[in-house]
């Protein structure tokens, strides 16, 4: 337990990645905010940039009920920065959940300790009238 609340992130190569859960044990998979990123650091890598690209991707955490949650920024990132990610975050998270476009029925931004901001709600194909 001391391993697991002395660091923020953690970070593995890709190479050992599928047997970590195994070696870490349940308390990094409960709390998804700690499971190993996975990076590349193969012997034509360059190490600094695949650990730095580590560091800064967002992840997406895809729930079984009808919430899910990606991380687009940080403390310290300037806006272009934050905006660009969320852009990008839009994009990528829409590919990949099932059913792309028609799978996400809305999308909120939410600060720390902040109420969420919708910033896409699908259009029903009824209205309420009906």
């Amino acid at each position: 337990m001391d391993f697991f609340n002395s660091f923020d992130v953690f970070l593995a190569d890709e190479r050992v990645i599928g047997v970590l859960p195994g070696v870490l044990g349940k308390v990094f998979y409960k709390n998804k905010k700690k499971i190993p990123v996975s990076v590349d650091l193969g012997y034509e890598k360059d190490w600094k940039e695949e650990i730095d690209k580590g560091f800064s991707c967002g992840l997406l955490w895809l729930s079984n009920g009808t919430c899910s949650v990606v991380k687009v920024g940080k403390f310290g990132m300037g806006e272009s920065e934050i905006v660009e990610n969320v852009v990008s975050a839009v994009s990528e998270v829409a590919e990949v959940v099932p059913r792309k476009w028609d799978g996400v029925q809305c999308m909120h931004l939410k600060f720390y300790d902040s109420l969420a901001l919708k910033i896409y709600e699908k259009k029903s194909k009824k209205s309420l009238g009906e």
